[in-house]
């Protein structure tokens, strides 16, 4: 302060000592927020680590095309949730034929559409098991419903071994003996696709117990080296949460996440949409949404071994594609009645 006053840097007396004090505030204010925006680049910059690269398991080609109200998983063969028969691509179809030209997602893609009005679902691959990365958190969201009542009042308490990198921002501040609520580890795996707190939850219910519980609600998922299942069972675990007693919570940390590059920009402007997606570098590229159009639907895109840029125009594609088919003026319910009911169709009655 003495060579300071000598060399007359600064007005002497307390004027001075204030106005000294109050910059050194302002510089250390402006280093502060100047971290905080490193970490905050950092984040958003971050790309989803859920596994390694591998190569695809062999699935059988094509998917079925006859009507089926108990679809089966080729992960186990068991029968998964009921998300409604599917519905034969039909060309002729004037819904069909006003969505222009059907996207091509080859043996390794797979996509599935769940009109929640009308009770059917469209897609291609549909049973065949592919990598979905992050899509996995959503499962554990569902095993979480029914392990876990009181989300608000239970605690999780973070370990070493729960560290990864990759997505989310607890990697950067967290520390062992921090706490967490499930609520607050549910909202970080939805919005930011937060990997710690995907096993820190993981951890809390146990393996062993999610993998049963998801089993008893129809679910299969393969954890690990890109998280194998397939679109049927992700749209399950979606319709699922969809009636869950966190519905509200969980839709709205949905349509919150920051991860918004594959479903969400194949529709118009301004079409409400909670999406979760998964992400391996030029290995995976997957997404699954609730979209609230005027008549909603559920879709789950999934494009396994592209280069980035061409699997995310794969699922812009059928993202716009089923808005179309979805939301068309044509657009018609397919009816299913009762074997006797069937019968008199095939009599006489027009059948869709």
């Amino acid at each position: 302060m003495k060579i300071a006053h000598r060399m007359r840097l600064l007005p002497r007396g307390r004027f001075g000592k204030a106005v000294y004090r109050f910059s050194v505030f302002l510089l250390f204010a402006a280093l502060l927020s100047g971290l905080s925006y490193l970490c905050l680049e950092a984040r958003t910059a971050g790309k989803e680590a859920a596994g390694a690269a591998e190569e695809r398991r062999p699935q059988p080609s094509g998917r079925p095309t006859a009507v089926s109200s108990s679809p089966q998983n080729n992960i186990t063969g068991r029968t998964v949730v009921d998300i409604g028969p599917l519905v034969p691509s039909d060309p002729h179809r004037p819904d069909v034929q006003q969505t222009g030209e059907k996207p091509m997602v080859g043996e390794n893609g797979a996509w599935v559409a769940c009109d929640l009005a009308g009770g059917v679902r469209y897609g291609e691959n549909c049973g065949s098991a592919l990598k979905v990365a992050s899509l996995a958190k959503l499962f554990a969201v569902v095993a979480a419903e029914r392990l876990i009542p009181d989300w608000e009042q239970t605690w999780v308490t973070y370990r070493e071994e729960d560290y990864i990198g990759g997505t989310g921002s607890l990697q950067y501040w967290i520390a062992p003996g921090d706490s967490l609520t499930v609520r607050g580890l549910v909202r970080l795996m939805l919005e930011e696709s937060d990997n710690i707190a995907y096993r820190m939850l993981l951890r809390h219910m146990g393996r062993d117990k999610v993998e049963e519980v998801l089993k008893d609600a129809g679910l299969n998922v393969a954890s690990g080296r890109g998280n194998l299942t397939t679109v049927e069972d992700v749209a399950g675990a979606l319709l699922l949460l969809l009636r869950g007693t966190h519905r509200n919570e969980v839709v709205g940390w949905m349509v919150a996440s920051v991860y918004k590059d594959g479903i969400p920009r194949g529709l118009p402007e301004g079409v409400f949409v909670a999406n979760k997606e998964g992400y391996i570098g030029n290995s995976v590229v997957a997404d699954a949404a609730v979209v609230f159009a005027p008549r909603p639907y559920i879709l789950v895109a999934v494009v396994n071994d592209e280069a980035d840029g061409e699997g995310y125009q794969k699922v812009r594609e059928i993202s716009s594609y089923v808005y179309k088919l979805m939301n068309s003026e044509s657009f018609i319910v397919p009816h299913h009645e009762s074997p006797a009911a069937g019968q008199e169709e095939a009599e006489g009655s027009g059948t869709v």
